[in-house]
């Protein structure tokens, strides 16, 4: 079932046009970054989005040319199934990892540990 809601979700997201999705993520981001949790929040966790998901690449790199946050993105570990986070400094070090998702590669990882974690 899983299975088929993602399948039906990714086609129903590959037929939105591409001003409509760039007019969509304008708003998304201006509604996050307007949203008092967000704009106080000292660390963030982004996914880091696929071509048909929203856009979450221009926030990441708005925020780390900032430097009004700490940036965290999942790391996913395919074998395990599982995920841990890591520190995000620069979105040039991202490069494809499993399933085409641009995550950082081993030896550029700072992993976030829960005494780091403000909640």
């Amino acid at each position: 079932m899983k299975k088929i809601l993602r399948t039906h979700a990714k086609t129903i997201r590959a037929c939105i046009p591409p001003d409509h999705r760039t007019r969509h993520n304008s708003t998304i981001q201006k509604k996050l970054e307007s949203f008092p949790l967000f704009k106080n929040a000292k660390i963030v966790l982004f996914y880091v989005s696929k071509k048909d998901e929203v856009d979450t690449h221009k926030l990441i790199q708005g925020h780390l040319k900032l430097k009004d946050k700490i940036v965290v993105i999942p790391i996913t570990h395919p074998g395990t199934k599982t995920l841990s986070l890591s520190v995000l400094k620069h979105f040039d070090d991202l490069e494809k990892g499993p399933f085409d998702i641009l995550e950082l590669p081993l030896e550029k990882r700072i992993p976030l540990t829960q005494k780091r974690l403000i909640l």
